[in-house]
């Protein structure tokens, strides 16, 4: 099979056109049904500041206790790492293993895979401004499919939503004391909204040239 890298496909009608250039804030829409084909938005140059946002909040989540117990005179406080660490030595292996990748493995790889882009993206933007040739991204095609694979078993969300019923609960039997980790769960879960709604398009041509409107055609 032949590859076309000028060439875009209408996912609603298949029509095909030569791909447009590049340029922040314009939609492509297709001649025929009008659906949208291409988009360039100009929070794709804000990939990198929030990506490496959230390899900040990620680390301080998991190095900082979620929450501090106090219960009859006795004060108990754990990390994320360290509540899997409890599961373990309960006997837990698989619930922990779970708890590890989903919280933890899945969405590092997550974050690593985003800043391996977003760090290209701003090289490309750079050689755009300095009027310079950009190169393509190196195996874009394997790191897309492995985000595209982490996606649904990265459940930070999961996780946030779970610690806000476990604090509802508590607090009527214990005080409870938030730590810091909860509150940088709360940031890396927006920040990951904001890095994920990225137009899916933008990632695979990683393109920064000057749109030119006139330049679609069928």
């Amino acid at each position: 099979m032949q590859a076309l890298p000028n060439v875009i496909l209408c996912e609603e009608c298949d029509s095909l056109y030569q791909k447009p250039d590049a340029l922040d804030g314009h939609v492509a829409h297709c001649a025929c049904c009008g659906a949208e084909i291409e988009r360039y938005a100009q929070k794709d140059h804000y990939i990198l500041p929030l990506t490496i946002a959230s390899i900040l909040m990620f680390l301080v989540a998991n190095s900082m206790p979620i929450a501090q117990l106090r219960l009859q005179g006795l004060e108990s406080q754990s990390t994320l790492i360290g509540s899997v660490l409890s599961l373990t030595a309960h006997g837990d292996w698989l619930f922990a293993l779970m708890v590890l990748a989903t919280t933890f493995v899945f969405p590092l790889m997550q974050l690593c895979l985003l800043l391996y882009i977003a760090l290209h993206m701003h090289r490309q933007n750079m050689s755009h401004q300095n009027n310079r040739t950009a190169k393509p991204l190196p195996y874009l095609n394997i790191v897309m499919r492995i985000m595209h694979g982490l996606k649904p078993w990265s459940m930070i969300e999961v996780f946030m939503l779970s610690m806000m019923v476990a604090i509802i609960k508590l607090a009527n039997s214990a005080t409870l004391i938030l730590g810091p980790a909860i509150w940088a769960f709360v940031a890396l879960t927006i920040l990951l909204s904001l890095v994920l709604s990225v137009n899916q398009h933008s990632l695979w041509h990683l393109k920064l040239d000057p749109f030119k409107p006139d330049t679609l055609k069928q």
